[in-house]
């Protein structure tokens, strides 16, 4: 047998699949501290210093916290802004100073998981934690992929493709909510899909617990919250209106915490974030289109794999009506927020980080398609993720080994914009200037390609679905 066909014969298990993904994600990390990169900036000194406060102080006011890393530097080298009489600038665009001091406008949910791990080993361990809390993801991933087969060899290939791949390597490490909060919706879909949800009341505890920490990450994530939360009672309603009561009430206490602290904090149940944070107009529209097909803030550009899901898309709501609603609806509820977010693609972070979380959920139809195809068509299927874990690969060695910059590139020409592309680059899609964006003729030929994609599995769905071969096998 050559190495070849040992290689796809592989019966892959999750202790395997969680040791590539830790593997390449501490690698990662490893790589880019060893040479200074990607340290904490922007949003994620702010996460880091109100971890240190609530470790160290036991306190969530920051004027103490972040005058110690203004005097210390040590979470952000460059320093923190000064004032022209040389002190911290407490007025700066990451807190809000009010009757009861300076709060950090992000988040306090990351923070608080973040608080040990930081106090412990610094940053160092604050970001070692998130790796293995990205981790989880091929877990839930593995156990996802269990619905649609039992060929261990296909779903174990199929989970690498999907996430020991970009956006989700790179993103491990980055101290922002947008992945621990996909990873939870992941987790929620997961509990939805088991036939065994309605009936197993403790099995449900977790669930309702991890919806309510949703908020608590980033005030963005109450609706998708709300959407699982919904989903989660209309399963159990004929269990009575007790049950309907326990799935909304973890959610509801939580949302009810988090705006008395937030009036608190910022004299606004909503936190700091005012009626123009979110505007509807042709450069949000822009800026969703783009973080789906974007040459770099694109999550099809990041990991073309991702466009089975969409080929899938239609032949997974069709097996899974009720899940593949859910589906759609939290995908939509995770990536609109962000595309109308004031801070165009998240800013001064990684390229599609505003696309992290709704990538997690486009993993399940992604992970279907890929089995489907394996069920009728071994070949096809193998090319798709040989092709997949080679164009990582491919990636990884620029953005892991190599020297190439993954953050945002803003006011930049066609020809500067790709990161992995060079000059090619302006023959590819990129939607990050609206003033041009719809006069780049490339990027009508992804939308259409993208069209085309979904329009085959529709077609697909009607005229012989690849995937009769496992329709057969129940949610357990």
């Amino acid at each position: 047998m050559s190495a070849w066909e040992r290689l796809t014969r592989l019966e892959w298990r999750p202790a395997g699949l969680l040791a590539v993904f830790l593997f390449y994600s501490l690698l990662t990390f490893t790589l880019w501290d060893a040479r200074g990169r990607y340290q904490p900036r922007g949003d994620e000194e702010f996460y880091l210093i109100a971890a240190g406060s609530i470790i160290e102080r036991g306190s969530v006011e920051l004027t103490a916290a972040t005058e110690a890393e203004f005097a210390t530097r040590a979470i952000y080298k460059r320093g923190l802004p000064r004032t022209p009489d040389g002190h911290v600038d407490l007025g700066g665009s990451h807190l809000y100073v009010g009757a009861h001091g300076a709060f950090s406008i992000h988040g306090l949910g990351l923070p608080l998981v973040l608080a040990v791990p930081f106090g412990l080993f610094g940053t160092v361990g604050a970001k070692l934690f998130l790796i293995g809390l990205a981790s989880m993801l091929v877990l839930i991933g593995w156990r996802i992929s269990g619905f649609f087969s039992d060929d261990a060899t296909l779903r174990g290939w199929s989970v690498v493709a999907v996430f020991v791949a970009m956006p989700f390597l790179p993103a491990a490490n980055q101290v922002y909510p947008d992945l621990p909060g996909g990873l939870i919706c992941l987790f929620g879909l997961f509990g939805l899909m088991r036939v065994s949800y309605a009936k197993d009341a403790g099995s449900r505890v977790p669930f309702a617990l991890a919806l309510a920490a949703l908020p608590w990450l980033h005030i963005k994530l109450a609706a998708p919250a709300a959407v699982l939360a919904v989903a989660g009672a209309f399963l159990v309603r004929r269990r009575g209106a007790r049950a309907v009561a326990l799935e909304l009430l973890p959610l509801g206490i939580a949302l009810g915490l988090l705006a008395f602290y937030n009036y608190y904090a910022f004299r606004s149940p909503v936190a700091a974030y005012g009626p123009t944070a979110l505007t509807a107009d042709l450069a949000s529209f822009t800026v969703f289109v783009g973080l789906l097909l974007d040459q770099n803030q694109g999550m099809f550009a990041q990991n073309p794999v991702f466009l089975v899901g969409v080929l899938f898309a239609v032949p997974f709501c069709l097996r899974y009506p009720f899940v593949g609603l859910v589906a759609l609806v939290l995908f939509f509820a995770l990536i609109v927020p962000n595309a109308m977010h004031d801070n165009r693609y998240g800013g001064d972070s990684l390229s599609g980080r505003f696309g992290w979380a709704a990538a997690t959920v486009l993993t399940i139809p992604t992970l279907y398609g890929l089995i489907a195809l394996g069920t009728a068509r071994r070949r096809i299927a193998t090319a798709i993720v040989a092709a997949g874990i080679a164009f990582q690969t491919f990636e990884w060695l620029f953005y892991a080994v190599g020297v190439q910059d993954l953050y945002q590139r803003f006011n930049r020409s066609p020809d500067t914009y790709s990161i992995f592309f060079g000059p090619l680059g302006r023959w590819l899609p990129a939607f990050y200037d609206v003033t041009w964006a719809m006069a780049h003729w490339p990027n009508w030929i992804a939308v259409l390609l993208l069209l085309g994609v979904f329009a085959a599995g529709i077609w697909l769905a009607r005229r012989d679905p690849l995937d009769r071969r496992i329709a057969a096998l129940p949610m357990s």
